[in-house]
């Protein structure tokens, strides 16, 4: 043990032994608010205008009221490229329901014109260059169900950091919402989804600048692979309602940078010292992020030892806890290592099983695969009596339907749903999990962790429960959905996706039912 890093924790042996499950959630609370659609098609209004020598282009085809929005304005020679002789002041008019903020001089044939939109339909934006020749935009004013957040960011850095995805570049960033503004700077978040058209967004705020509820990190998720954009904010949703893991609390956002719209991004709280604090655990104990960087994803945080000690930091970030490594090495070169007796005898005072338990089945149930060698957290805090390891779920994307393939890789669109419950059990393959071969094959734990699954497919995995909290999202988001032209579908295929999402929990039910009722193995 000594080699292997240990401390004289002794496999962190708390005083317990086969502790009943937490209390499951109050299965009659299924309120859910009500919520207007803001039309019954998913299509946008018409905003075409006549092609004219000067184009102006909004940010999106809606603006949501009291906004500003910035107008591109741009002058086009005959053969409808752009004019860099056009020089001079705009003449600016707009109805008196529209206000205009700002207009800047022309410059090589471009300028920006600032405006708002104060009620709700259809308007006229019109810009007349020094020469006479004019352009119009129709602008459609919308009063958004979500809250609005906007960043300022130099448009140079902003292009750097798009420009270089892979790298972790950051830029000095505002963040203005509720009529606030804090201080701070950002850099892309994600893994692959950095390639992706529309960006995720990392935000690490100043010292003294943050958010009402305390917290100074902030994670703006584009959920590019989901083309109906509910499969992560759903998934922890029923997880909040259907177990007694915490999970991580997610808002729909307007996101607009530099006065043009972004699009509808996931506000989805981080797992760090505040999420613990939240939750009435010690941010002191210790916290790590299984994120392997691709060169090393196979293993990958799969808790398998490696040779190299050093590794250890770059498959498991820790986030929180003062034994740099040392629990965490211990578990897998140790704990995990115990032979099968040993282990099955001593599992109950190490690892919370019942927690780790729910864990599993809660993502068989949902089909989320994406955490077997990524994508979760380990946490325990040795300064309490009860110092077991607990595992805490984190980004469930890749669910309810949409699986990784070799040929698609997370933006295959094909939809299963008959994944493997036992997922990550493979011993010598790749898409392997040392935690989840010794836990599952113990045979009572394996038992007790079909029975939770049996519990969720009998409570609130239903599409009584589920379908409308669908419903409710994707009538809140809407006209911002609609009118967001980063995401990755199409406004007319948006419904088919949501409705893709509903049948994979009434076909998963099915499939899940017909193989509880098959002897185990």
């Amino acid at each position: 043990a000594t080699d292997a890093g240990a401390t004289d924790t002794g496999y962190f042996m708390a005083d317990v032994s086969s502790p009943d499950a937490a209390p499951w959630p109050d299965a009659t609370d299924t309120s859910m608010p009500s919520c207007t659609p803001w039309s019954d098609a998913w299509v946008l209004p018409d905003v075409a205008v006549p092609e004219a020598p000067v184009t102006l282009e909004p940010s999106a085809a809606l603006q949501p009221l009291g906004e500003l929005e910035t107008v591109e304005v741009t002058a086009l020679t005959a053969d409808k490229k752009r004019d860099d002789t056009a020089e001079g002041a705009l003449k600016v008019s707009a109805d008196a329901d529209v206000e205009v903020v700002s207009a800047e001089d022309m410059k090589a044939g471009r300028a920006n014109v600032q405006v708002r939109v104060k009620t709700a339909g259809a308007h006229t934006l019109t810009v007349t260059l020094p020469d006479g020749r004019t352009g119009q935009a129709r602008l459609w004013g919308f009063a958004t169900q979500l809250p609005v957040w906007t960043l300022t960011v130099d448009p140079a850095d902003l292009a750097e950091v798009v420009a270089n995805p892979l790298e972790r570049i950051w830029a000095k960033v505002s963040l203005t919402r509720g009529g606030k503004t804090f201080q701070g700077k950002m850099r892309l978040h994600g893994g692959s989804s950095r390639t992706f058209k529309k960006k995720s967004f990392r935000l690490n705020l100043d010292d003294d600048a943050a958010l009402p509820d305390g917290r100074r990190k902030v994670i703006l998720r584009a959920e590019f692979a989901d083309k109906a954009l509910v499969r992560n904010h759903l998934a922890y949703d029923l997880l909040r309602h259907a177990t007694w893991l915490p999970a991580c609390e997610t808002t729909y956002v307007h996101l607009r940078i530099n006065g043009r719209f972004y699009g509808v991004m996931v506000h989805t709280e981080r797992v760090d010292k505040d999420y613990l604090s939240a939750r009435g655990l010690n941010p002191k104990g210790s916290l790590y992020e299984a994120d392997p960087p691709f060169a090393m994803s196979v293993p990958g945080g799969n808790l398998t030892p490696v040779e190299d000690p050093q590794d250890y930091r770059l498959l498991y970030q820790r986030h929180a806890g003062e034994l740099a490594y040392a629990d965490l090495i211990e578990l897998i070169e140790v704990v995990l290592q115990l032979p099968d007796a040993e282990f099955e005898a001593h599992v109950d005072r190490i690892i919370k099983v019942d927690d780790v338990l729910v864990f599993l089945a809660f993502n068989a149930v949902i089909q989320n695969q994406d955490f077997v060698k990524k994508n979760y957290y380990l946490y325990r805090d040795p300064t309490v009596a009860d110092s077991r390891w607990t595992v805490l779920p984190w980004d469930l994307d890749l669910s309810l339907g949409h699986l990784w393939t070799e040929e698609g890789d997370v933006l295959d669109e094909q939809i299963f749903h008959d994944g493997d419950p036992y997922v990550g059990r493979n011993v010598g393959h790749s898409f392997y999990n040392q935690l989840v071969e010794r836990v599952l094959g113990v045979p009572r734990l394996r038992k007790r962790f079909r029975s939770f699954v049996q519990h969720l497919v009998d409570g609130r995995f239903h599409p009584d429960f589920l379908s409308p909290r669908i419903d409710r999202a994707l009538c809140r988001m809407q006209p911002d959905l609609l009118a967001d032209q980063k995401k990755r579908a199409k406004n007319e295929e948006v419904p088919q996706r949501v409705q893709e999402v509903k049948d994979f929990v009434t076909a998963r039910r099915v499939w899940l039912t017909t193989w509880l009722k098959e002897p185990d193995e």
